[in-house]
């Protein structure tokens, strides 16, 4: 099983909702279990940062390919809509997310839906 590691640093929050926010991310996507949502497995914190071990997207963020992208032709924009509206309907029927829930957020929540590697059950969602 391939992770990835994250590292926070607490110096770089600005405030204390920041925080709290992030913390609160991390309750998600460490208690979710969804094709589309990247899980959190461990979370190992000290005063200076959060070290994060989550589960590997081999294409990359969502967000940063819509950003190299700029234009989607409408197949393709169609199957990340759906990914993105299923993972958002997951969140709100776990009761995960509400109106404070961020668009960045959400798209931190997809997971890698460019890696056609994956298992069947994610097949589902391309």
């Amino acid at each position: 099983m391939q992770v990835a590691i994250k590292t926070i640093k607490k110096a770089k929050i600005e405030t204390e909702a920041d925080l709290i926010r992030i913390r609160r991310e991390i309750q998600i996507m460490s208690s979710v279990r969804h094709p589309n949502i990247i899980h959190i497995y461990e979370v190992f914190e000290n005063k200076e940062k959060m070290v994060l071990v989550m589960e590997y997207a081999a294409g990359g963020e969502l967000y940063d390919y819509l950003s190299q992208r700029k234009v989607l032709s409408e197949t393709e924009a169609r199957r990340v809509f759906r990914q993105v509206a299923s993972a958002v309907y997951y969140c709100h029927k776990v009761r995960r997310a509400n109106n404070s829930t961020t668009t960045t957020t959400l798209f931190a929540l997809v997971v890698d839906w460019l890696d056609t590697s994956q298992s069947k059950e994610r097949q589902q969602w391309r």
